[in-house]
């Protein structure tokens, strides 16, 4: 069962799921994060990799057989090497 806060602002009742908030504040900080350390000089790719990886992992674990997953890691690869070529 989600927790409720409970603000009142003169007449008015809020009823705010914590849970919710706690959510939505993780999920813009987590974006946030991965935003800054791609607007870096030199661009840090190291957030975006490790949530590429977690992305493969869910795909492969969920949605593609033996054969597809062979297509995600060349994917990947071909990211990597993208990325790993724009790096002065």
């Amino acid at each position: 069962m989600e927790s409720e806060l409970t603000i009142y602002v003169g007449c008015v009742v809020f009823h705010v799921s914590l849970e919710g908030q706690i959510k939505e504040v993780m999920h813009k900080a987590f974006w946030d994060s991965l935003a800054e350390s791609l607007q870096e000089d030199p661009p840090d790719y190291t957030h975006a990799l490790v949530l590429l990886k977690e992305v493969k992992e869910v795909i492969m674990a969920n949605f593609i057989s033996d054969n597809g997953g062979y297509a995600v890691n060349v994917v990947v690869v071909v990211i990597v090497m993208y990325n790993s070529s724009r790096v002065v």
